[in-house]
Parts: C-alpha cells; structure tokens; sequence
C-alpha cells in the first residue's frame, strides 16, 4: 500500500497573543496618571535603564531593576510581593520592556504592563508644560494645565531642598469641627463621609482630580459685581443658595482645601462664616498634602442632594466697606493693614486704577506667612508669626482691618490672625484697593511702609 507524508501542525499562538492583540500589554500616559491618582500604592513603576540614566532622572517612586534582574530572582521577589498591583515597566522607550513583558507573560504575570511610549513620551506630553506643546490655543493649554501639574506632583520626585518640612502643625483634628481650625490629612481621611469636602479651587484643576467625595467651589462662584464694585462677596441669600445646591447645609462639617493658593481655601472658609457656619476647617497642607499621602484622586464628580441652607443673620459684622476704611485715615481708628505685593503697595506695579496704597495702612505681604511648594502650602511656624505682626505693631486685643486687591488674598490674612494667632477684632475689607482707587476724591500714596501704625 501506499503511505501518505503527515504534515506538522502549525504551530499555535502564545497565550499572551490574545493580551498584545487586546491592548493589555500596555499603558498610556494617562492611564497610568489615572491609576496612580486613584490607587497609588497599587501601582508599581521599575525602572529597567542602566544606573547613570536612572540617577539623572526617574519617575517618583521607581524602583530601578536592570533585566537580568527582573528576569531573575530579584525580580521573581518582587513580582510576588505585588501579585495584586499594576507593574509598569518603562525604560527611554517601549523595546527593552516589550522584551521583558514577553518573558513575564509566558510565566503568567498578567498584571504586567509596559509604558507605551516609554518616559520620552511621557516627558514630552504630561510632563512639558502645555505652552510648548506644538501648536496650541491658549484656551487649550490653560485648560491643559491642571492635568500637567497634577502629573508632576505625582510623577516627579521633589528636590529636598524645596520640600516644605515645617515642625510644627496647626492641625487640632478635633473630635467634631465646632469652630474654625484647621485639620490633617490625615484627620479627614479618618473622617471618610461623616465631613463634606470642598474643593476651592479652580474648575479645571478640580477636573483634572481631586478629592473623593469633593465638590466644587471655586472663588468666582462667591463673588460678583455688587454696587458697581467687582469682586464682591454675593449676599447671604444667593451663597445659600449655591451652597445648598452642592448639598450643604448649616450643620455640615465642612472641610475646604486649595492648591498652591491657599487664599481660594481661605476665601470659601470666610464666605462661610459670614453665613455664620462654625463647623469649617481648612485641610493643612491642601491638595498637595493629600496627593503627597499617595491618598486617592478622582476625576469622577459627586451628585450631592440638594439641600436648604439657612444662613443666620449678623454674623458678617467683621466685614467693613469703604466708609470704615475712610475712618482709619484719623488718629486712634482700626490699623489697616494691605497684604497685597509689596511692589504693588509701593506703587510700582498696578493694582487698580491708580497705583500705589491707602495712607496709614501698613504692608505686610500675604506671601511672608507661608511655606510652599507643589508638595503642599503651609503656614510658617506661630512663634515666628507672632514675632512678624508683633514687630508690626499689631496687639491681639486690638482691632485691625485687612485689605489687598480684591479682598481674595485678605481672607488669608484675616485667618492667620484670627483663626490661627488669636487677634480678637480682625475685620476684613471687601472692596479692598480696588474699591478705594476707584475714588478719585480718596488720596493714594506711593513709597515704603512705615515700620508701625500711628
């Protein structure tokens, strides 16, 4: 008989073909952005350059691991020590990782991921800001540029010597908020749900990730033009309403945080009180802090219940207007102190219709009271504080009134002194500079400040 030639069986494909033609084999950008916002400590990022590349930059929290090693049992260790988590592999490129990832896939690590584009892409799209991005609208980068500093704050490892370390702590974390303070990261991570989160800052930052839970109050929603003066603070019946509609009331614990201006946290906190809410904090530290904890960040936005919220009346008596601020140009009134720039204060930079400050009002830069940097803003220590306003002139018992530009950067100053230092009678200038050289009968001056109040 005759015998037939067998023919060999095509070969059948890898297992991980399947996870490579699905798009599991890697991450972009921003996916990865996204998950370590949401689950820090549930990514793990190794790094598989050569040593002297890995020094000269790498992405915060990278463990450098060359191939031999990941593919040994170094890398076995590490693997099984985070079964659960999202290993992304980057390198310059994608190659190097590709080739491990291969290896790894076969022995069934399907939590394996590599970084598509590798870090060159990352740094030249997350990580350059969005001015030099190629041809962009100026409305595109500004809306682009929440999402780049968030992607630095977590993607870079910060320069030690800029790293905010204060040793102290304003924080009181009391049992229930009952008056205004301000409270740890820690404190409201505890809290969970039982205290509403208020995120100050702007719409397009809050966008690019905030808090769980966080609703948005940015510092235009608590103002307008009010008696032909912009930036006014909305009366108490329409911020109610605004703050009602984001689901709070007036016996809601609130906890209000910014980013690198801690004045929007401050505004909000003082919008607040002028409703005669008691039970406010700020977060020390701010958005910074919070993603420095490696806590979760969410794109995602909270449906709130709308409620009804009852201001009560007579509680905004720290607020002055124009007539108040006119009578500290006499002997014995209130020192009013201008917290704007001091270059502003001087007259050499414009901050209205005309240039330069009140007479008699004393300058003390809103700026001088903090440590900043992207890993959180901080107020400096209370001694030193103390020491600054005392050198002022300022007393605890006596009264003072706070002004800058618009009264935004004022609120900052208004809770340093009263919240934080304890100043009984510090009231706060709405209108602020704007309003009074918008008066062409009110005299201005120029020039340095005097080193104490009259």
């Amino acid at each position: 008989g005759s015998s037939a030639t067998a023919q060999a069986p095509a070969s059948e494909a890898p297992s991980f073909a399947a996870d490579i033609e699905a798009a599991r084999d890697h991450v972009t950008a921003d996916e990865l952005l996204d998950r370590l916002a949401r689950d820090r400590a549930g990514v793990v990022l190794v790094d598989v350059r050569p040593q002297d590349e890995f020094d000269a930059f790498h992405l915060a929290d990278s463990v450098r691991m060359d191939l031999p090693a990941l593919l040994g049992g170094e890398g076995a260790a590490l693997l099984a020590a985070h079964r659960d988590a999202l290993v992304v592999l980057v390198s310059n490129g994608m190659t190097h990782p590709a080739q491990a990832w291969v290896e790894l896939a076969r022995r069934g690590h399907a939590n394996v991921r590599i970084l598509e584009d590798g870090l060159e892409g990352l740094r030249g799209g997350l990580l350059l800001p969005p001015s030099l991005r190629g041809a962009i609208t100026e409305a595109a980068a500004t809306a682009a540029l929440p999402r780049h500093q968030l992607a630095r704050l977590l993607l870079l490892a910060p320069p030690a010597a800029k790293t905010p370390t204060p040793g102290h702590r304003y924080a009181t974390d009391p049992g229930h908020l009952e008056a205004p303070t301000v409270v740890s990261v820690a404190w409201v991570r505890d809290r969970g749900a039982a205290v509403a989160i208020v995120d100050a800052r702007e719409p397009d930052a809050y966008a690019a990730g905030h808090l769980p839970g966080a609703v948005s109050l940015p510092v235009k929603a608590l103002r307008g033009t009010r008696g032909g003066v912009v930036d006014e603070l909305l009366p108490a019946a329409e911020l109610a309403k605004r703050l009602g509609a984001l689901g709070l009331d007036a016996d809601a614990e609130i906890v209000v945080y910014a980013g690198p201006k801690l004045q929007d946290a401050t505004q909000a906190v003082l919008a607040l009180v002028t409703l005669g809410h008691r039970r406010v904090a700020v977060l020390e530290g701010g958005f910074g802090a919070w993603a420095d904890g490696g806590l979760p960040i969410l794109r995602e936005r909270p449906t709130p219940v709308v409620k009804t919220y009852v201001p009560r009346a007579g509680s905004d008596a720290f607020v002055v207007g124009l007539e108040a601020v006119k009578a500290t140009l006499a002997p014995g009134a209130p020192t009013l102190v201008d917290v704007r720039p001091a270059e502003a204060y001087r007259g050499e930079a414009p901050s209205g219709p005309r240039a330069g400050h009140i007479p008699g009002s004393l300058s003390r830069p809103y700026t001088a009271d903090l440590l900043a940097s992207e890993r959180g803003v901080y107020w400096r220590a209370p001694d030193d504080l103390r020491a600054d306003y005392g050198a002022l002139g300022l007393a605890p018992a006596a009264p003072v009134i706070v002004s800058c530009r618009t009264g935004h950067q004022a609120s900052q100053t208004w809770f340093t002194l009263h919240v934080l230092l304890g100043y009984r009678d510090v009231r706060w200038y709405d209108g602020s500079f704007v309003e009074w050289a918008a008066q062409p009968d009110l005299p201005i001056k120029t020039g340095a400040s005097r080193s104490t109040p009259k």
